[in-house]
């Protein structure tokens, strides 16, 4: 799991004008790791290791987490509807439909 997309995590990086994209990775990397442990410690998460080279690690929801997800999705329709602006660089309003149709796509 990336915070912000991309396989590798090289993706949508934040950029902070006075650090280097490699700080400003780290930044991002320790974000991620408090907020998953945040969701660890509220039991909406866990975390499994997979034993293999290179080493990786898994996360779940649980069946307290897997309730979540109709309220989120929720949350999440309406801000793609309603708050285009702060959700898409273009502007444009759209619904989860679209977005699993753009994935499916490229």
């Amino acid at each position: 799991m990336n915070c912000r997309g991309g396989a590798n995590g090289s993706e949508n990086v934040p950029v902070v004008p006075s650090l280097s994209t490699k700080e400003s990775r780290v930044m991002l990397f320790l974000q991620c790791r408090e907020r998953l442990k945040e969701l660890q410690k509220s039991r909406i998460i866990t975390r499994k290791i997979v034993s293999e080279s290179p080493i990786r690690i898994q996360y779940h929801l649980t069946d307290l987490g897997k309730k979540l997800e109709p309220v989120l999705g929720a949350a999440g329709s309406f801000s793609m509807s309603s708050m285009p602006r702060e959700v898409f660089k273009d502007g444009k309003a759209r619904n989860p439909e679209e977005i699993i149709q753009m994935k499916l796509v490229t």
